[in-house]
């Protein structure tokens, strides 16, 4: 029962971190917290279920290597914290998994957040096909560029979710 609970926890943390990411651009540092503090509750009830050695390596790995991205200025550090959070629950087993479906949730992120951008370059495209071209400038300025970056904390939850879907939930 600890088991299913502490699932419910991180499936609850990981909805609240992807809203908060994309109205605020923030993870709160509870988030990541919660969901490491559950799987060491997992860990300790079901040790026959959980990976716990193999979990924090994964974390720790994804930490490495999110703290260099993190340093580069390419990654918010509270997405850092909670794909390793998230690492935990994946462990060597689903890591793959976790990592390319992520990859493939900010992808998807990603179009969706340059549709507006798309729109308007066919709009210019358009209008230089009927010679009404319009300066470069006044198309950039329509357009609803985000300028705080993709709230990745929304790819992190799915492929959190699939995770622990995949590897937890019981069959």
């Amino acid at each position: 029962m600890t088991l299913n609970f502490a699932i419910a926890i991180v499936f609850g943390m990981l909805v609240v971190s992807a809203v908060s990411d994309v109205l605020h651009r923030r993870i709160p540092n509870s988030m990541p917290m919660i969901v490491a503090v559950s799987f060491l509750i997992a860990g300790a009830a079901s040790p026959d279920r959980v990976d716990l050695i193999g979990g924090l390596w994964v974390a720790g790995l994804i930490f490495i290597v999110g703290f260099v991205g993190f340093a580069l200025g390419k990654i918010g550090g509270g997405d850092v914290k909670l794909m390793a959070a998230v690492g935990l629950w994946a462990g060597p087993a689903a890591a793959i998994d976790y990592l390319v479906l992520t990859g493939l949730a900010g992808g998807a992120l990603a179009l969706l957040y340059l549709l507006p951008e798309i729109a308007h370059a066919m709009t210019w495209l358009r209008a230089t096909a009927e010679r009404h071209v319009p300066s470069l400038q006044a198309v950039a300025d329509k357009g609803d560029v985000k300028v705080n970056g993709l709230p990745y904390g929304v790819a992190i939850a799915a492929g959190g979710m699939f995770v622990l879907w995949s590897r937890y939930w019981p069959g």
